[in-house]
């Protein structure tokens, strides 16, 4: 995205960046769009196998996310996350029949291995193991596919998921990255890009009480004032809060911080003991985003992890 603001600012001008350094951009946005292309390609026809054997198939982040871009080629790829409604255990099994490798064994979603790609069968978008309160997320976000008539992906039977679905979800699923694993810029940007297309189309009085009940406020707040003041994206005040004395640090938080947890290589207990010292280092998180105390967090973890809570 930079590069396209780049090439908009310095067209037909002397350009700043050295040879070497605008090179390597073009490599990169070369490589992003060949990427994007072929996993386009993998899931339609994956998901498209899906729905001709019978099951529905709803597209979530990532390429759903992405049509939301200028440029959706350009948004960086990463696992493609689907819900199939009630056909979730119909779906891990069609995949096992059509070669694919399935690991079942995570109670939030299914990782299916196929054609190169990796995706993700949800059964929950929360996890649920987290006390009551998670599990009364989850219905709250499930509700909102109620709520609309989905869309569908360009040249697909794919389904999009609702505004309301989006507006909670993404919400959530950036808040807990950033409260436990790292919140990379990308999804800062989904967040952005989802405001400038959708924002009037948000029912702001029910996200604001969803952020509420859940202790999502805060967070919400901040995400709305980077997307105002640091990308210019125009919300209905003063409907919209867009103001936050937590985004200064928020930004460092995701610049700075040392604390992103998956893609390591590493096995799951190390990612575990991760989790667990990120708790204890940026505890001001729970403290002054979340308003709730690690050691309550640390109990759900323990109790979820040893007794199967979800």
């Amino acid at each position: 995205m930079a590069f396209d603001g780049y090439q908009k600012i310095f067209e037909g001008k002397t350009q700043p960046l050295d040879t070497d350094c605008l090179m390597d951009w073009m490599w990169h946005i070369s490589f992003l769009e060949r990427r994007n292309k072929q996993q386009l390609e993998n899931m339609k026809a994956f998901c498209g196998r899906l729905i001709h054997d019978g099951c529905t198939v709803m597209l979530i982040k990532g390429q759903a996310n992405a049509l939301y871009y200028p440029k959706p080629l350009y948004r960086s790829t990463g696992d493609i996350d689907i819900y199939m409604f009630d056909s979730y255990e119909k779906g891990n099994q069609l995949a096992k029949e059509y070669g694919a490798k399935v690991d079942d064994h995570w109670y939030k979603h299914t990782q299916i291995h196929y054609m190169g790609e990796m995706f993700e069968n949800h059964s929950r978008f929360v996890h649920t193991r987290e006390g009551k309160r998670s599990k009364l997320l989850d219905v709250s976000i499930k509700e909102t596919l109620n709520e609309e008539k989905c869309e569908t992906f360009p040249d697909s039977g794919i389904l999009l998921p609702p505004v309301m679905f989006c507006a909670k979800f993404l919400t959530y699923h950036a808040f807990a990255h950033f409260i436990s694993e790292g919140l990379l810029l990308k999804q800062v940007v989904d967040w952005v890009m989802f405001l400038n297309k959708e924002k009037d189309r948000i029912d702001w009085k029910q996200l604001y009480s969803f952020a509420d009940k859940f202790h999502l406020r805060r967070f919400l707040d901040v995400m709305n004032d980077i997307a105002a003041h640091q990308f210019g994206v125009i919300l209905p005040e003063p409907v919209v809060t867009t103001n936050s004395p937590y985004t200064e640090r928020v930004l460092n938080s995701i610049f700075y911080d040392d604390d992103f947890v998956f893609g390591s290589g590493k096995g799951s207990w190390h990612n575990r003991f991760h989790i667990i010292s990120n708790m204890w280092k940026y505890r001001w998180k729970y403290r002054d985003i979340y308003q709730m105390s690690i050691f309550r967090q640390l109990y759900y973890y323990i109790v979820g992890f040893v007794f199967h809570t979800e």
